[in-house]
C-alpha cells in the first residue's frame, strides 16, 4: 500500500514495521483503521477523522520519511502544552487531541516522554488500554489489585505500564530489562523516581515478563563491586608499571580485608597519595621519593581542598608507611615480584607518633558528644513516641471521618480533606487548621511508627546502624533456662567484626519488636520475603523476613542505613533539643550506640559484658564507646586482677564443676516467695528481714494482683484502726506500706502487658527455641 502525501512517500510508525518492507500508510487507511479499532460512536468518529486529516495535512508539511520523523520535525515533543498547530481555532485544537490518541495508538507516531507527562490528551491511557493488549492490561490490573494498593497507587502503576508500551512498542509481556530501564531513566530525568516503577517491574514479572531478572529492578542499576584494577584505574595514574605496582599489591591485600576496607585504601594509596605526587611531579617514574617530594606531598595532605584540617592525616601517613614496608617485608619471600620496589619509606616512623595523639582527640570528641547528648535521648524517644501514638490515634479518627468534618485528637482540631487523584478516597488527609498545612496521614504514620521503631531497638540494643537494617524475622529466639522462664533474644548476624552474638531482649525491647512484626504480618501470617542491597559489600542479599522493611507505594524494600539515619536526625530536628549554647542537637545511629555502651557500664554491667553485648572484639574498643568511665581506674584495676592472680592460689580460678553449677541454677528456684520473685544476687541475704511488699528486689507476678488488692484493704482497715486509736506511729508506718503496695501494683501491670508483648513475639512468630 502506497501514497503520495505533499511529494514524499510515508511509512509507518514503528511496530507497524513488522508489516512487509515497502508498506505505507496514507491518511485515508491511517482514518480507515482508527474507525475500525477505537470503537467510537459514528459521531465521534466523524469528529476523530477530521482531527485527524487536519493533523496529518499539518504534518505532511514537515520533512522526513516517516510520520514519526514528521512528528520530531514539527517539534511537538519539545513543545510540551504548545505543540500542534497553533493558528486555529478551540474546537479544531480539541480535534486535533483526539486525533492525537488515534496515532498513538495505532503507533504510527510515538511522542517522547516528556510529550506524554505535559500534553496528555484526556482519556489517552484508557483509550490505549481498551484498544492495545486489553488482556495484559487486564491481567496486569488483577494482579495489581492483590496489592491493595491506594487508589492513587494503582492507577500510577497503571499509567507507568502504559507509558512503558507505548515508548517501546514493544508488547508488555515479551518487554526486556533494557527497554524498561531506558524508559525508567527517561521518566527519572523528567520526574524523579516514583515508587510506580517499582511497582510495575514486579507486576510484569508476576504475569510471566522480565523471566530470569532480579526481583527488583534496582539490582540491574547497581553498579556492584569493581575489581581492584577498576578501582585503581578510577584515579588515572599514567605510569605503566606503578599502575601495575599497586594493583599487585592491593590484590594482595584484599584477600584479607572487605571490601569497604579496600576502598579506603584505594582512596589513601591511590588517590590521596599517588595520584597526588604524579600531578604535580610528572617526571618521577620511581615510587622513591626524594626529600622535597616527600615534604610537598605531606604538606598538602594536611589540609582539605577548602583549607580545613584533615582530621585523618595521620591515618593517611600510616597507611603510606604501611605500603612501604610490606613491599620490603615481601622483598624478602618473594625478591623475584617485590624487590625492585623496595625503598625507604617517605614517612618515618617518627611521623606516624601522632596517631595515638589522634585516636585520644577523637575519643575525647566522641565522649563530650555522647555526655552532651545522653541527658537529651529520653526527650528523643519520648518525642518518637508521642508522634508514633497521635499520628496512628489521628488516622484512624480521620478514617471514620466523612470529607470536610472536623475532628480532634488532643489538643488540636483538624478537617479532613480530599488529596489525590483519580477519585482516590482511600488514603486519609487531614488539615490543621492552625496552620492550614495538610497532612498525608498513611505516611506521616508510616514515618512516625519507623522512626520509633528505629530509635527503640537502637537504644535498647545499641546495635550498629548496618546490623540494626540486617535483623529479620528469624533474628527473635527463645531460650528456656533450666527451670526459668522463656527469654526471647536477638541475634545480631555478623557485620563490622564477623561475630555473631546474643542480645537478651528487656520487656521494652520485646514489646518493640512483637509491634513491628505485628505492622508487617501478611494475611497467611508470615513477613513478606525481600532482598537487601548492602551498600557496604555492595552486593544484593537473600530473600529474608526483614524486620525493618517499608511499604510506600506498594513494594516493600528494607529501609536503608541512610534512610534510618534521616528518620531519627528529623526526629531530632521535631523535638527541638537544643543545648545549653542554644546550638540544635543531632543525633546519629552511633551516638545511641555510645549512649547504650556509657549507661550499661555505669549503671554497674561489668564492662567485658558490656563488650560481648556490643560485639567489639578488643576490650579496648568498648572502653573507648564509655564516656565517662575513668580510664585510670580501669587500668589501675585491670592490673591489680592481673597481679592478684598471679599470686592467688591457682585452683581458686578453676571451672566450676557440674554439681557446683547445677546447685547455682537451682538456688534461684529459691527466690520465689508469694508475690513473685526475689532478685537479690546470689548468696546475700535478705536485708528487709523478708518484707517484700516494701522491697525493691521483688519482682511482683502478675498473677498476684489479686493477692496485692487484698492485701491493700488489709491494710487501709489497719490504718483506720490505727487512727482512732491514735496510733500515729502506726499509721505513719501503714501509710508508706500502702505506697509501696500501689507501686507494686503498677509494677504487676506494667509487666503483663509487656508479657503479653513477649508471649505474642514467641508463639506464633516463626522463631526457634534454643
Amino acid at each position: 500500500m502506497t501514497a503520495t502525501v505533499t511529494g514524499s512517500p510515508v511509512t509507518v510508525g514503528w511496530a507497524l514495521r513488522e508489516a512487509p518492507p515497502g508498506a505505507f500508510l496514507t491518511i485515508e487507511t491511517i482514518i480507515a483503521q482508527a474507525t475500525e479499532r477505537l470503537n467510537d460512536t459514528p459521531k465521534r468518529g466523524r469528529e476523530r477523522a477530521r482531527g485527524l486529516k487536519y493533523l496529518l495535512d499539518w504534518l505532511s508539511s514537515f520533512p522526513g520519511d516517516d510520520w514519526q520523523q514528521r512528528w520530531e520535525a514539527a517539534g511537538c515533543d519539545q513543545a510540551g502544552m504548545s505543540w500542534g498547530q497553533q493558528d486555529i481555532n478551540p474546537y479544531r485544537k480539541s480535534l486535533q487531541g483526539s486525533a492525537s490518541i488515534a496515532l498513538i495508538v495505532l503507533d504510527v507516531v510515538r511522542p517522547s516522554l516528556t510529550w506524554l507527562r505535559t500534553a496528555t490528551p484526556p482519556h489517552l491511557f484508557i483509550t490505549y488500554r481498551s484498544v492495545v493488549e486489553a488482556d495484559a492490561f487486564t491481567q496486569l490490573d488483577t494482579w495489581l489489585k492483590t496489592l491493595q494498593l491506594s487508589k492513587t497507587s494503582h492507577m500510577l502503576a497503571l499509567n507507568a505500564l502504559t507509558l512503558l508500551r507505548i515508548r517501546t512498542g514493544t508488547p508488555l509481556l515479551r518487554v526486556t530489562a533494557a527497554q524498561f530501564l531506558q524508559v525508567e531513566s527517561e521518566w527519572k530525568a523528567l520526574r524523579g523516581r516514583t515508587r510506580a516503577t517499582g511497582v510495575a517491574w514486579k507486576a510484569l514479572q508476576a504475569c510471566g515478563a522480565l523471566v530470569g531478572e532480579p526481583a527488583d529492578y534496582r539490582a540491574l542499576l547497581r553498579n556492584g563491586r569493581l575489581t581492584v584494577t577498576q578501582l585503581v584505574d578510577a584515579h588515572g595514574i599514567s605510569d605503566p608499571a606503578i599502575r601495575t605496582l599497586f594493583i599487585d599489591y592491593l590484590t594482595e591485600r584484599s584477600a584479607a580485608v572487605d571490601y569497604t576496607t579496600l576502598e579506603s585504601m584505594v582512596r589513601v594509596l591511590v588517590r590521596n597519595f599517588w595520584s597526588d605526587v604524579e600531578r604535580h611531579h610528572p617526571e618521577l617514574g620511581t615510587i622513591r621519593l626524594p626529600d622535597d617530594v616527600a615534604t610537598a606531598w605531606k604538606q598538602r595532605l594536611r589540609y582539605l581542598p577548602g583549607g580545613r584540617e584533615r582530621r585523618d592525616y595521620f591515618t593517611h601517613l600510616t597507611t603510606v608507611r604501611g605500603f612501604y614496608l610490606d613491599l620490603a617485608q615481601w622483598a624478602v619471600t618473594e625478591p623475584e615480584r617485590w624487590a625492585a620496589w623496595a625503598c625507604p619509606s617517605p614517612v618515618s616512623a617518627a611521623e606516624t607518633t601522632g596517631l595515638t595523639k589522634q585516636k585520644h582527640r577523637t575519643i575525647a570528641r566522641m565522649h563530650q558528644r555522647t555526655r552532651m547528648l545522653a541527658p537529651w535521648l529520653g526527650a528523643l524517644a519520648a518525642t518518637a513516641e508521642q508522634e508514633r501514638r497521635h499520628t496512628a490515634a489521628l488516622l484512624e479518627a480521620a478514617s471514620r471521618t466523612g470529607e470536610g468534618e472536623l475532628l480532634s485528637v488532643g489538643e488540636k482540631t483538624y478537617r479532613r480533606v480530599f488529596r489525590g487523584f483519580y477519585g482516590d478516597n482511600s488514603r486519609p488527609s487531614v488539615e490543621d487548621l492552625e496552620t492550614g498545612s495538610v497532612i498525608r496521614l498513611y505516611r506521616s504514620e508510616e514515618r512516625a511508627f519507623w522512626s520509633w521503631a528505629v530509635i527503640e531497638v537502637l537504644r535498647l540494643t545499641g546495635l550498629r546502624v548496618e546490623e540494626l537494617v540486617e535483623l529479620t524475622h528469624t533474628s527473635v529466639r527463645r531460650y528456656i533456662p533450666p527451670g526459668g522462664e522463656v527469654t526471647v533474644l536477638l541475634q545480631v548476624a555478623p557485620s563490622k567484626s564477623d561475630r555473631e552474638r546474643l542480645i537478651p531482649a528487656s520487656p521494652e525491647l520485646a514489646s518493640v519488636l512483637a509491634a513491628i512484626i505485628r505492622r508487617l504480618k501478611g494475611p497467611d501470617g508470615t513477613l513478606p520475603l525481600i532482598s537487601r542491597y548492602d551498600q557496604l559489600e555492595r552486593r544484593w542479599g537473600s530473600k529474608l523476613p526483614h524486620l525493618f522493611q517499608i511499604g510506600f507505594g506498594g513494594v516493600p524494600r528494607v529501609l536503608s542505613t541512610a534512610g534510618a539515619r534521616r528518620l531519627l536526625q528529623d526526629t531530632a530536628s521535631r523535638a527541638n533539643l537544643k543545648d545549653v549554647d542554644g546550638m540544635s542537637l543531632k543525633f546519629t545511629p552511633h551516638d545511641l550506640r555510645r549512649i547504650f555502651a556509657t549507661e550499661t557500664v555505669n549503671s554497674g554491667l561489668p564492662i567485658h559484658i558490656a563488650q560481648h553485648l556490643l560485639g567489639n572484639i578488643s576490650l579496648n574498643t568498648t572502653q573507648g564507646y564509655v564516656a565517662v568511665y575513668p580510664e585510670q581506674v580501669i587500668r589501675n584495676y585491670r592490673t591489680f586482677i592481673d597481679h592478684r592472680r598471679s599470686t592467688r592460689p591457682a585452683h581458686e580460678y578453676r571451672d566450676p564443676t557440674a554439681e557446683e553449677w547445677t546447685e547455682f541454677e537451682n538456688h534461684f528456684t529459691l527466690r520465689r516467695v508469694a508475690l513473685g520473685t526475689c532478685h537479690r544476687p546470689y548468696g546475700t541475704p535478705c536485708i528487709h528481714e523478708h518484707a517484700c511488699v516494701r522491697c525493691p528486689m521483688l519482682q511482683i507476678d502478675p498473677g498476684q494482683l489479686p493477692r496485692l488488692r487484698e492485701i491493700e484493704a488489709s491494710t487501709l482497715e489497719r490504718i483506720d484502726e490505727a487512727r482512732q486509736k491514735t496510733w500515729l506511729g502506726e499509721v505513719a508506718a501503714l501509710e508508706e506500706s500502702l505506697r509501696h503496695i500501689r507501686a507494686k501494683q503498677d509494677q504487676a501491670a506494667q509487666i503483663r502487658e509487656r508479657l503479653q508483648a513477649g508471649a505474642e513475639l514467641t508463639e506464633n512468630d516463626g522463631s526457634s527455641e534454643t
